[in-house]
């Protein structure tokens, strides 16, 4: 197939009116872009999530961990899928320009937080869109990247809590929370 096919398929990969049939032979096509412009799309048909959800790359589950337009209790069955890139991205989450996304139920974001690679948990952490209430949750974490990502849920932390992150023995806390104070 020559480039001009290839971006006819990408149109139609790109194309609301498309029915499920042909977005699930897209899923097959050799072209890993055109695989992946089919998982970022905002809305699929159900028999289409579930094709990704299991598709053999990665890459394709791990675009659709970052679909912003997803269902977020479809994408938070990604946190069962057993490749660490995936939930890298999941831990990642969708890069949202000027949208706010909706949050993945709280039992993705504990799982995330709990698997045994502290890479996830760290980039959920550091770049990851947890909710207030997650974060909040961290203040008491013996890892101190943890206690600082806390002090983005600062309006939503006991009295108590926050003075503890105030004279945090780790620097970095202490700076997050006396930012958070200046607000």
């Amino acid at each position: 197939m020559g480039d001009r096919w290839t971006e006819l398929l990408h149109g139609l990969a790109g194309n609301e009116a498309a029915p499920a049939d042909v977005l699930l032979r897209l899923l097959g096509h050799e072209d890993e872009w055109l695989r992946r412009a089919v998982a970022q799309r905002a809305a699929l048909p159900q028999e289409v999530v579930e094709a990704v959800l299991v598709h053999p790359d990665r890459r394709v589950r791990a675009a659709y961990a970052q679909n912003g337009g997803a269902d977020p209790d479809q994408r938070a069955r990604l946190v069962d899928d057993p490749s660490a890139s995936v939930h890298l991205a999941l831990a990642h989450g969708p890069l949202a320009y000027r949208r706010r996304v909706a949050p993945l139920p709280d039992r993705a974001y504990e799982r995330l937080l709990d698997d045994p690679r502290g890479m996830v948990s760290g980039e959920l952490v550091r770049w990851g869109a947890a909710p207030a209430h997650i974060l909040a949750g961290l203040a008491d974490h013996e890892d101190p990247m943890f206690r600082e990502a806390a002090c983005r849920a600062w309006d939503q932390l006991a009295d108590e809590v926050r003075e503890r992150l105030l004279h945090d023995e780790d620097p970095d806390v202490r700076q997050a929370a006396a930012l958070r104070v200046c607000h």
